[in-house]
Parts: structure tokens; sequence; C-alpha cells
């Protein structure tokens, strides 16, 4: 395994740990009342609060149901939430045609078409210099806005990634 997935590994573990543990208290859930609601053992809480572990996405799920928020939350960290907070200057991303052509392609339900408007998006994006990828998972949940917000985020990602390798 190469360093830096190492790396990332350790502060997603970090993040869960965090965020778990401040999502469990601001609930008013001991450990004990978290294992039962979520169907785990109390240990396997200690083990992910301490950053040990390596849960499946479903015990994720079955944690974030259990504290009445989204997995999503319990994964985000500081460098994602300041990722979401550029999103105000890629508000243009694409056209208000190009919206209703990924929204029709969307509505349909087809994959072709739904892997169609993700390509939309990502061409969009990659114009722009901003990410491909996560305006193309924006572009079919949300059509513009989703856009926006993937091509955001990913490149905001994607280049604290990148100050993070030239630091080491």
């Amino acid at each position: 395994m190469s360093t830096e997935l190492s790396l990332h590994r350790e502060a997603a573990k970090a993040t869960l740990a965090k965020n778990l543990s401040l999502a469990r208290s601001a609930n008013g859930l001991t450990q004990m009342d978290l294992a039962d609601a979520a169907s785990v053992s109390r240990a396997t809480i200690a083990q992910l609060e301490g950053g040990d572990g390596d849960p499946r996405l479903s015990t994720i799920v079955d944690l974030a149901t259990a504290l009445g928020t989204s997995p999503i939350l319990l994964l985000m960290g500081e460098d994602e939430l300041r990722a979401i907070a550029t999103v105000p200057r890629t508000d243009n991303l694409v056209s208000d045609e190009e919206v209703e052509q990924m929204r029709r392609m969307v509505a349909s339900g087809l994959q072709k078409q739904r892997l169609q408007a993700g390509r939309l998006g990502a061409d969009a994006a990659r114009a722009a210099g901003l990410s491909a990828v996560g305006a193309a998972i924006g572009s079919v949940l949300m059509p513009g806005i989703g856009t926006a917000v993937g091509a955001a985020v990913g490149a905001f990602l994607l280049a604290r990634r990148a100050e993070r390798r030239d630091d080491e």
C-alpha cells in the first residue's frame, strides 16, 4: 500500500473517530446506547471512537441511522467543509439549457442517459479547471447546482491533497 493511501486512511479513521464521538455526545448517548441502537458491540464503538478498526460501509450507515444523521457527516472533515464553502464561486458552471438537458437525461431512468448527463457535467468542469469526477456525480444527483457543488468540492480536495504531497 502506498504511503499516501495509508495516510489518507488514517486521516479518515481520525475524522470518523472525532465525528462519531461528537454525534454520540450531541445525542446524549453512551457508547452502550449507541451500540444497542446500531446493533454493534460497545467494543466496536470504543474502537472506532479511538481511531482504530476498519468499519464496513454498512456499519457506518447503521451508526449514522442510529444517530439520526447522514453517513457523509460522520466522514466529513475540515477539508470537505472548506470545499463546500467554495461552491458559491462556481454556480454558473453550466448553462440553463445544459441543466435542462441533464435533467431530461436523468429523468429518463436509462443508465446510458444518466452516464451522458454525468459526462456533460464532467466536460463543463474540466473546461473550467475543476473536478470532472465530482461534477459528474453531482450532475446526476442534482443537475446544475449539483454539478457546481461536485466540481468545486472535488477540485478543492484534489488541490489540498496535492498541497500535502508537496509538503512531505
